[in-house]
């Protein structure tokens, strides 16, 4: 055997024998067959690569000897000198504990080896025989350091080590080989070629999902295979359900209401204070929250307080979790997560600290960390803590809990005469662990942890004590939480940031609250919801960029079932804003735990009821719940990137000739930001100038611009809506200009332009609606024909309802304002029909909307809808008028509204509308609260005696209010049938739905705000569900025995199978007296006419319904597209046709792109022409048999695409 074949084979080898020894270190009972092979066979390629650069090394060397001695003496030079940095932090935190012992040990074994490597003679036979053991010994060592054990991620480290490992073994088996035969040389290189041919072999992905999270040189030898074609990439199942981000992110009761009954409860009494303590490096199971004994100061304040046993930590690490609880973002969406490590790190989202600072809060920052943490540039982790606080006080020496405790009473004595916010921080359970309790200082880590819990325990109680002492007790609530939790060998992991298990983001959390009734809260909470949480229990308003939930609504009410999830992630983007391929992210509805790899290399599934140490993966076995978790995920990204490009549009100006140079730049990124920025609020006053200089934007652009234009126009916006004349032929923009005359109030009493013959079938569809909106029969009759439907169509049909004067016109208005994402568009728009068509029905709109100290639409729209009462004669217009003079935004109309209220009734005078607005404010204020009687009582007593002025509302009111809210009210109330539901996707049925309830009980039953506000309605398939709608209910009183019917548009699901209806009320199913309507979605391949608008989910723009297909638009750039039902797909290849027609502004042919799942991307065969009728097809390869979506996406400037099927044929 040659020198040079020698060292390759010697490095395959060497890399399958570390490979079984990384297997067992990695392995458990059970387990070590299933993953060894692949263990092996990664570490073999990587040998192989060793020993090819050995073979090089060889071969310019040529015949003279190798200088062993020299080369190992290099090594253990390195092998010291890294022993002494990589242990230098370890032994601080674990000072003779298990973790450090096996590292001096590890560390001393591999030095001692390389030094017996030396010392053996290098020519003789057993010289060679003795070295080539010694070396194997210690690559053996070397292959047993794990950098991730101890504290971070050091993929660098890791890749080192390995690589060191590897070369020392191949070395030893190289001085093995050269004692040898041919035989042996032959069978050694069998052996060689068999450890990489293992890398064929199928692999269980769960397996192989636990195996790269838990060996990083598994997860980036598998990364480096596929990237030089090795082996395919490994591909997961990427179907996932979709989810409506209201149904997960919003709470059951409108956070508005939660606001004005703590205001209620708050009224008269001192404003509050924040103590706000930060327990470092504490794990909730240290703590009574989940069975641990170490915090009994906590536990008791628990007890008092709010106790949530499920919390999580945004990021396992101080810096990345404080950046996130501080500004109430996730942490991938904070200032550190672009340029932290070029250092270009700033401020973007003023933490709390600088909110309530600007607000009367005097803050201040008490930590136990000494002050050079802070002074030094480069600790990038502490020195962005203190940003915003007023002050810092710092511990003059060592951590001490104790003496922090005594340096916040101190700050908080100087600074009580005001509000004010104090952020306690006790750094003592963090590591390295001072010895407490008379406890030795080589004791183990978790027990010397565990006394630092208890010693830190004991100084939250001080500073307890001491506000009790004070007087401040009522007068201060208290937050108690950690920045993130502590591994001790779990899953092979000690301290943090190293993982996302429970072991190091699982934390306490316990908030006392003066006035509240304690509760323990078992929903899943974040780090996250603190600052929301706490600017609400403080009476602050909340700033825009906020993403957690605040638990106020929870905390007033702790039966709701919300929060939803919780989510955790890892943080660092690239330097170019990129995320890396390790990116991962986790999320949790309290029971399932899904983590995932952004690659789509790793997944895991974890049971936290039955599997609290997450041991078990369960991602193939529960594909529903991994379905479920990653629609979350995409829920919650979408909410959140459209609230992140509304905060950046108001907040960055340009003048109108920078947006029309950036709406005609040849640039996508920059035309599709000056989009998005007119699109969120960026210069609403641009737009009319913009909307008049219309031509001198490319069509694209006009189209683009449009779409935003009728977003304003739909809220009626004043200065905007001038008629432009149509284009010739069929295009983008013609087809916007039409959709104006149905959903621009500007536009219904507007004459409709001229159409030429060649109308397309989406244009006349715009032309119908256009009619129907104002008061055709036939056309409105026709327009209802829809079912199965959604929410969003009918939100968008209710003002043509109503300009029909059809009923549910007005009640769809009523049930869109009692929804917790309610658009200001809808509102306007709704009201402008109904006071045109139908005045009764939109004072009675108006009148159930407000009074009302929730800010429902804008002062500049609250003119307008204040111009519309005054306009309407009718004895009932007093109370629709007084109730817009109630709400704080009619400030700048109120002096119209008192002078037409005079006008109505020379007995009022501007004083008495004055007082007998307050009045029926405050009672709606007080709504749901006994007082509120009294209010009511007191308003009426101030309308004028002797006077024609009908109080109608305000006494069925004053009734509703006297009654009491039934007990058991789910078992009496009935749902007698609901109507006008489809029940499969083919159907046409006449809309919208209705529900027919019937009181049972024996009392009268108080509908509406805060009583009983809302009904739920879901689709359900066995254990899965979807939320259909929320029916909100209007202030009414069933009688005994009294009947009454609600419409309530819904969404269908769109997954396959039979699903079944259900109504709720407070998470429970209210019994039907008929057969509940049921839904089916056929699992079939091919999709056609109508049934594709039924089973499609289009982005940005929802799909659209035609007669005989569906009709999507796309703006120019960004992401859009749709996608259709997972199929059920056999492994080979599948051939895609689609039959469409697409309009769009340019010369050019065009193809759309398709996709499986989480396969390649292709192009359809052929290619499109503007207006003409195609057929495309493309063959996709199907990686797995099983559930596989289909994707297709318009790689076009601007389009309205006409589809009429999609069949999927498998091969």
């Amino acid at each position: 055997m040659t020198g040079a074949w020698r060292m390759i084979v010697a490095g395959v080898l060497a890399g399958a024998a570390l490979g079984v020894v990384e297997a067992i270190l990695l392995g458990t009972d059970g387990e070590l067959g299933s993953i060894v092979l692949p263990v092996l066979a990664r570490y073999a390629w990587a040998g192989a690569g060793v020993g090819v650069f050995g073979a090089l090394a060889v071969g310019l060397v040529g015949r003279r000897p190798v200088p062993w001695r020299r080369v190992v003496i290099a090594g253990g030079i390195a092998a010291g000198t890294l022993a002494v940095l990589y242990l230098k932090n370890q032994f601080k935190r674990d000072p003779g504990g298990p973790a450090g012992a096996g590292m001096v040990a590890t560390t001393a074994t591999v030095l001692a080896a390389l030094a017996l490597a030396v010392v053996f003679p290098e020519r003789s036979h057993r010289g060679s025989i003795s070295r080539g053991l010694a070396l194997m010994l210690a690559a053996a060592g070397l292959a047993i350091v794990d950098p991730r054990s101890a504290r971070g991620t050091y993929p660098s480290l890791d890749l080192m080590l390995l690589g060191w490992g590897i070369s020392t073994a191949a070395f030893g088996i190289a001085a093995l080989l050269t004692t040898t035969g041919p035989r042996t040389g032959i069978a050694t290189t069998i052996l060689a070629i068999a450890a990489l041919g293992a890398i064929r072999l199928s692999e269980d992905p769960a397996r192989m999902s636990e195996l790269v999270l838990s060996s990083n040189r598994c997860d980036l030898l598998d990364r480096t295979l596929v990237a030089i074609g090795v082996r395919e990439p490994r591909t997961l199942d990427d179907t996932r359900d979709v989810v409506d981000s209201a149904a997960i992110m919003d709470p059951p009761v409108p956070l508005a209401q939660s606001r004005d009954r703590w205001r209620a409860m708050r009224k008269g009494k001192k404003p509050l204070s924040l103590v706000w303590v930060t327990l470092d490096a504490v794990r909730s199971d240290a703590t009574g929250l989940n069975g641990g004994r170490h915090t009994p100061r906590l536990d008791a304040l628990a007890a008092v307080g709010f106790g949530f046993p499920a919390t999580w930590s945004q990021a396992p690490a101080t810096g990345f979790s404080v950046e996130s609880f501080t500004t109430g973002r996730y942490t991938s969406r904070t200032a550190v997560a672009f340029g932290w490590r070029a250092g270009r790190a700033s401020v973007q989202f003023p933490s709390i600290a600088e909110h309530l600072g600007k607000r009367g809060f005097r803050t201040g920052f008490i930590t136990g960390l000494h002050q050079n943490k802070f002074d030094d540039p480069e600790n990038k982790t502490f020195s962005r803590l203190p940003n915003g606080f007023h002050e810092l006080v710092t511990s003059p020496s060592d951590v001490d809990a104790n003496r922090t405790a005594d340096q916040a009473l101190e700050w908080i004595d100087k600074n009580r005469a005001g509000r004010f916010f104090a952020w306690v921080h006790y750094f003592d359970p963090h590591a390295p662990y001072v010895p407490r309790d008379g406890l030795a200082a080589g004791a183990e880590p978790r027990r010397l942890w565990e006394g630092e819990v208890t010693y830190a325990d004991r100084a939250l109680g001080k500073v307890l004590d001491g506000l009790k002492e004070r007087g401040l007790e009522d007068e201060v609530v208290v937050v108690v939480h950690s920045d993130h939790a502590e591994a001790f060998g779990e899953h092979n992991r000690f301290f943090h940031a190293s993982s996302y298990y429970d072991t190091q983001i699982h934390i306490p959390l316990v908030i006392r609250v003066p006035g509240m009734k304690p509760a323990r809260i078992d929903r899943p909470t974040s780090n996250v919801d603190l600052f929301p949480t706490l600017v609400d229990l403080l009476q602050v308003e909340a700033p825009d960029y906020l993403q957690g939930h605040s638990l106020l609504p929870v905390m007033l009410d702790p039966r709701l079932e919300w929060p939803k999830f919780m989510l955790a992630e890892t943080t660092i983007l690239e330097d170019d804003g990129r995320w890396p391929d390790d990116r991962l992210r986790t999320i949790s509805d309290g029971r399932w735990k899904l983590i995932e790899f952004l690659s789509g290399n790793a997944r895991l599934l974890f049971d936290r009821v039955q599997d609290p140490l997450e041991t078990t993966n369960l991602a193939e076995e529960r594909k529903d719940v991994v379905r479920r978790l990653l629609g979350w995920l995409d829920a919650v990204d979408q909410r959140l990137d459209a609230a992140d490009a509304r905060y950046q549009a108001t907040t960055v100006k340009l003048s109108i000739t920078e947006l029309r140079k950036q709406l005609n730049s040849r640039d996508a990124h920059t035309r599709l930001t000056a989009f998005q920025r007119l699109m969120f609020g960026g210069r609403p006053d641009a737009l009319g100038q913009l909307e008049d200089e219309l031509e001198q934007l490319r069509p694209q652009a006009a189209h683009s611009l449009l779409i935003v234009l009728d977003h304003y126009l739909m809220a009626d916006t004043e200065g905007l809506g001038v008629e432009i004349p149509l284009p010739d032929q069929p295009s983008p923009m013609r087809f916007r200009l039409l959709e104006r005359y149905a959903r621009s109030p500007r536009f219904w009493d507007l004459p409709m332009p001229e159409i030429s013959d060649s109308i397309t079938t989406p244009e006349a569809v715009a032309v119908a609606e256009a009619r129907a909106a104002r008061g055709l029969p036939e056309p409105l009759t026709a327009m209802k024909q829809v079912e199965p439907a959604s929410r969003e169509l009918w939100n968008f049909f209710a003002p043509i309802l109503a300009r029909g004067r059809d009923p549910a016109g007005a009640q769809i208005i009523i049930a869109q304002t009692q929804r917790n994402d309610a658009k200001e568009a809808w509102i306007v728009r709704g009201l402008r029909a109904l006071a045109a068509a139908d005045p009764i029905a939109f004072l009675k709109v108006v009148v159930h909307i407000w009074p009302s100290d929730v800010r429902r639409v804008s002062p500049a729209r609250l003119e307008a809808i204040a111009d519309m009462a005054i306009g309407i004669e009718h004895p009932h217009a007093w109370l629709g008028l007084l109730a817009l003079h109630s709400t704080p935004e009619a400030s700048a109309a109120a002096p119209r509204l008192e002078a037409a209220l005079l006008k109505r009734s020379p007995a009022l005078t501007r004083e008495r509308v004055v007082q007998l607005s307050r009045r029926w404010g405050r009672a709606r204020f007080l709504e749901g609260r006994l007082d509120a009687v009294a209010a009511l009582e007191a308003t009426l007593a101030l309308v004028p005696k002797n006077t024609d002025l009908p109080t109608d509302q305000i006494r069925n009111e004053l009734t509703r209010a006297r009654i009491t809210r039934p007990t058991h009210i789910p078992e009496s109330l009935v749902v007698q049938r609901v109507t006008g539901i489809a029940s499969g996707i083919d159907q046409l049925v006449a809309g919208p739905p209705r529900v027919h309830l019937k009181w049972s009980g024996k009392s009268r039953l108080p509908l509406g705000p805060e009583r009983v506000p809302f009904l739920g309605i879901v689709w359900r398939q066995g254990d899965r569900q979807q939320q259909a709608g929320i029916l909100g209910l209007p202030r009414i009183a069933l009688p005994a025995g009294g009947e009454e019917t609600f419409v309530i548009p819904l969404d269908y699901p769109r997954g396959t199978g039979t699903w079944r209806l259900a109504v709720t009320l407070e998470d429970t199913i209210l019994p039907m007296a008929s057969p509940a309507p049921t839904y089916s979605v056929p699992k079939v391949s091919k999709w056609e006419g109508p049934a594709l608008a039924r089973v499609c989910t289009a982005w940005p723009l929802p799909v659209r319904l035609l007669p005989d297909g569906a009709l999507f638009e796309a703006w120019e750039d960004g992401d859009r597209g749709f996608a259709l039902p997972a199929l059920e797909l056999p492994k080979g290849k599948v051939t895609i046709h689609m039959t469409f027609r697409a309009w769009f502004d340019s010369d050019k042919p065009w193809r759309p792109l398709v996709s499986l799942g989480a396969t390649g991307k292709r192009h359809l065969t052929g290619a499109a022409k503007s207006g003409a009728e195609t057929t495309l097809s493309v063959t996709l390869d199907v990686p797995t048999a099983g559930r596989h979506e289909l994707f297709v996406r318009w790689p076009l400037p601007a389009s309205i695409v006409h589809l009429y099927g999609v069949n999927v044929v498998a091969r």
